[in-house]
């Protein structure tokens, strides 16, 4: 997953003098102010540190696929069309910021899944304060998609949390 502060309110094009990077699987999740990543652990290629599956799901690393570098996160859940979610690293961030979010993931194998990219805000305290998320996507046949979605954190937002929602018709579960 890829998240940064979109200082123009743009494109994916991070302004200064520093370059955007197209990072998944080998820096499965970034979120920059400018070009400094934000993230506790954005590299899938160590561990999964900070990455938690929840609802009937679990997560490994997983060498099967990768968009880029060598491994993903494989989420696998027993319940076959049963709902789960992936949550990725905790980032600190300021209110009223505007940011783009985007990950690349696909279904193991050649099956098939439906799936989101949504983002929690949090406060002080662990205060809810909403949520926003990309458009709910069907993929199948192993191919990869982006999803995406823009947003600005609201008044009090001091986190955001970064998780895949969806389905999977099997247990093999979906790629990121």
């Amino acid at each position: 997953i890829q998240i940064e502060e979109n200082s123009y309110a743009t494109s994916w094009i991070s302004g200064g003098t520093g370059t955007l990077k197209t990072l998944t699987f080998n820096q499965g999740i970034m979120i920059e102010e400018g070009t400094t990543n934000l993230v506790s652990n954005p590299s899938l290629e160590t561990d999964l540190t900070d990455w938690l599956g929840a609802y009937r799901c679990s997560i490994i690393r997983d060498n099967a696929y990768a968009k880029y570098g060598s491994w993903s996160c494989k989420a696998t859940t027993a319940s076959p069309g049963s709902l789960f979610y992936v949550a990725m690293p905790l980032v600190d961030v300021s209110a009223n910021t505007a940011f783009s979010a985007s990950v690349d993931v696909r279904p193991y194998q050649a099956h098939s899944m439906a799936g989101n990219l949504e983002v929690i805000f949090w406060g002080p305290n662990w205060t809810y304060l909403g949520q926003t998320s990309s458009i709910n996507s069907a993929m199948g046949g192993g191919e990869w998609e982006r999803l995406s979605v823009s947003f600005v954190t609201p008044a009090g937002c001091t986190i955001i949390e970064p998780r895949i929602r969806g389905t999977v018709n099997t247990g093999d579960g979906c790629i990121m």
